[in-house]
């Protein structure tokens, strides 16, 4: 009597899913500062080597984040040759402590592998310290979605580090080069701004301010309508266009003076020929939000091919 096909596929998938697990392996290792201290919550990555000649590098195999005492573990390796990186995507330090790759150590997994003291140093070792502070009526950090801190470059590329149960916080690793500052996701702030050079930076002071709904109106000349809008605010683009009723919309702000956008390809088709905050004209000067404002936004659009 032979197996049933459903018991045969069940045995089929087992065995496949133990072949996976024996072939691929793992790499594990330390990852410190040039003093030799940890680097805590740093991304480190597996990269597969796509040339021999050690020029180039493809796609990322595995990602992993090192602990409080800078060990990181990268797991489901397949069989193949790496190159262990860690930090910035546009700065890594590769192992065995270089910046660049063409002086990175090839690291070899073999089937079933499990590769230990893969250490190495963090080249880009500057730190940024800090603490959050919630400012009056400021709205509570939301633990859910797992709130950090993100510090993004001008490229756009960013890195994260938790928010210890004192509100301090840590970058352990940072290239040269200006940085925004802000806890995210899910909070109205403006970024700050960050310069990093060849030494430690300390005492930076993210506050989360208030935020307001602020209520405002479209006009748009001729015919056509909006139903969504972005505004850059500082230097980030806040996706917070709501309708309310008819032209009628609402944004939500932090208290505080901040220059104030709608952004270059919102909304598709229309130019910018008003952007007022009661009598304040926000083509020219920054807005400033306080709490007792009763001051409403106007907006008044054209089409760009009206002159």
């Amino acid at each position: 009597m032979g197996i049933p096909i459903r018991l045969a596929l069940t045995l089929l998938s087992a065995l496949l899913a133990q072949g996976v697990s024996q072939t691929d392996g793992t790499i594990a290792g330390r990852l410190v500062q040039r003093d030799g201290s940890p680097a805590a919550n740093t991304r480190v990555m597996a990269l597969v080597v796509a040339d021999p000649s050690l020029q180039v590098g493809s796609s990322v195999m595995s990602i992993a984040e090192t602990d409080a005492a800078g060990f990181y573990r990268l797991e489901k390796v397949p069989p193949g040759r790496y190159y262990v990186t860690a930090g910035f995507v546009n700065g890594p330090s590769y192992f065995p402590g270089v910046a660049d790759r063409s002086l990175a150590k090839v690291v070899t997994v073999a089937a079933g592998a499990s590769l230990q003291g893969i250490d190495f140093v963090q080249v880009a070792s500057q730190k940024i310290s800090g603490r959050v502070v919630l400012l009056p009526n400021s709205p509570p950090l939301r633990d859910g979605r797992g709130i950090q801190i993100r510090l993004m470059d001008a490229n756009g590329l960013a890195q994260f580090t938790k928010i210890a149960p004192d509100g301090t916080f840590e970058f352990s690793a940072v290239q040269r080069g200006g940085y925004g500052a802000m806890v995210n996701p899910g909070v109205n702030m403006i970024p700050v701004q960050i310069v990093v050079e060849d030494k430690d930076i300390t005492g930076i002071e993210l506050a989360v301010p208030a935020t307001r709904l602020l209520t405002g109106q479209v006009t748009i000349e001729g015919e056509g309508r909006v139903t969504r809008m972005e505004f850059a605010v500082g230097s980030s683009v806040v996706n917070a266009f709501v309708p309310l009723r008819g032209d009628g919309f609402g944004i939500m702000l932090p208290e505080g003076e901040f220059p104030i956008a709608l952004s270059t390809s919102s909304p598709s088709g229309y130019a910018v020929r008003e952007f007022t905050y009661g009598a304040v004209d926000l083509l020219k000067v920054p807005i400033k939000v306080a709490p007792t404002d009763t001051n409403q936004l106007r907006i008044v659009l054209r089409p760009i091919d009206t002159p």
